[in-house]
């Protein structure tokens, strides 16, 4: 009687150990500000009613969904662009309301919000029209060395 509680015992220990890596693994945010994301989670801004959720599927490409009041997906990361979750990466949401992604692997790009149809559209940092000064400072701060300075000349 006494091996199987001890057995019981141990695999409740065993359990509880396997649920709280688990639970270290997902990054949860309740009160996000907008600033940097930098590892897979969900990211809330209560203010203005949004979810980012972020995850690497098996694999490892990193993936990102935004949401407005949990039904209204604003934005949702192209099958066409596989950002790798072993490059360094990054999301910025600012305040105009734009997501700003950098992947050292893919290159960045951000999202517009179209004044007539309510809808984001990925836009090109690099090729469309668009004041340095807007580029977050950690999307900035990613780039390669001869595109800051390209941009910089701008």
């Amino acid at each position: 009687m006494k091996k199987k509680l001890k057995f019981g015992a141990t695999s409740f220990v065993f359990v509880m150990v396997v649920l709280a890596i688990i639970s270290s693994c997902t990054h949860r945010k309740e009160n996000w500000n907008g600033h940097a994301i930098k590892r897979p989670g969900e990211y809330f801004m209560k203010d203005k009613d949004l979810k980012i959720q972020v995850w690497d599927d098996e694999d490892g490409i990193i993936n990102y969904c935004v949401t407005k009041s949990e039904a209204d997906t604003l934005i949702r990361s192209p099958k066409e662009i596989n950002i790798s979750a072993y490059h360094e990466w990054i999301l910025v949401w600012d305040e105009k309301d734009r997501l700003w992604v950098e992947s050292s692997d893919v290159g960045g790009y951000f999202w517009l919000k179209d004044s007539l149809t309510s809808r984001y559209e990925q836009k090109d940092f690099l090729t469309d029209s668009l004041l340095v000064k807007d580029i977050p400072k950690e999307i900035f701060e990613l780039l390669p060395k001869n595109i800051q300075e390209k941009l910089s000349a701008e």
